[in-house]
Parts: structure tokens; sequence; C-alpha cells
């Protein structure tokens, strides 16, 4: 008992250090564990955002930015907009690590849209495995595709422990060219058995 609230207090001082609570959104999840399962699960969604420097230069482009009011298209001249920051205008960003017992990690990541379908989509993370020091990288795409929610999972082998894993790169192209990009990492977090 003492040596699980040791590591538990280990785990939150690593969170703490490690990632700044300022870099967590509001809107951060904690699953409560199962007795059974005997892990603490973070999850953490952060919003993507339309990359307004590289908006091709197309009438569906236009159209659509338009009608979804992104990057000043759509909006009727003299009218008063603010000129801080747009929260998620283009979808989100998600992950979720779960034990699936015999040193197995289940990854779990979304990428979501909802100013359209999206073609392509591809995130790059890694991995940390606190009590066993294994760690490795995740590199994941679509390819060529068409949905407006892509769910990307797979299993991976980090051993037994505590995993620390975080996606800090992902982007989405859009069926008409536009680009969006995440804000900043997700993170969760899951004791592998």
């Amino acid at each position: 008992m003492c040596n699980y609230r040791y590591r538990i207090r280990l785990f939150v001082l690593v969170v703490l250090v490690a990632f700044p609570l300022a870099a967590f959104p509001a809107n951060a999840a904690y699953a409560q564990p199962q007795p059974e399962q005997r892990q603490l699960i973070l999850t953490v969604t952060v919003p993507l955002y339309v990359d307004c420097t590289n908006v091709p230069d197309t009438e569906a482009a236009r159209e659509q930015l338009a009608r979804h009011r992104l990057c000043n298209y759509g909006v009727p001249a003299n009218s008063v907009t603010p000129d801080s920051i747009v929260r998620g205008d283009c979808g989100s960003l998600s992950l979720d690590v779960f034990n699936s017992g015999g040193g197995i990690l289940q990854w779990k990541a979304e990428i979501t849209s909802t100013a359209g379908p999206f073609i392509y989509a591809s995130y790059s993370g890694d991995w940390l495995n606190i009590d066993n020091g294994r760690s490795g990288g995740v590199v994941r795409d679509t390819g060529l595709t068409f949905t407006s929610d892509w769910l990307d999972i797979i299993p991976i082998s980090t051993g037994a422990g505590w995993v620390w894993a975080k996606i800090t790169v992902a982007q989405s192209t859009l069926w008409y060219g536009v680009i969006c990009r995440n804000n900043g990492p997700v993170a969760s977090s899951a004791r592998v058995e």
C-alpha cells in the first residue's frame, strides 16, 4: 500500500514538472480508475486551428472558409470582430492510453474536424515507461481518406510500469486544401501490468 502511494506521488510530481498546468485546457478530463484496474488515466484534448497563412487560392477553399467563417472569410465588411484568439475553429486532437495487460499499452488517438471532411491526417508523439526506462516514438497517418473523424488505436509493447504518452504535432488537410494544426501537446498516462 505504501509503495502504491509513493508511485502515485511520484507520478503526480512528474506530471507537474514535465507539463505545467497552464498547458492543459480547462476541459481536461480525469477518469476515475476502476478498483480492479488500479490505474490513473489522464486525458487532455486540444483544439485544432486553421492555418490561415496557407489558404489555397481556389474557389472551393474561399467558399468553405466563408461558410465556416474562418480566416476572416464570410465576415461582413465594417463588422466588429474580436481579434484575440479563436478557439477550436477546425476540430480537436485527443489521446487516451490504457492497460491491455501483458506489458501492452493500448494507444488511442483521435483527430476530428468541424470544418468539413479531411483527406489526410497525421500525428507524431512518443511514450516513456517511467518504471523500466523504455521509450519509443509514434508516427501515424491516415493515407488518403475522406472523413471528419479519425480514431487510431494501436497496441504498443512498453513493458510493465507507469507509461506517460504524448502527441506533440498533429495536422489534417481538409478536402478543400486548408490545413488544420494542433496548438499544443496532448498527453495521457496509464499503469501497464
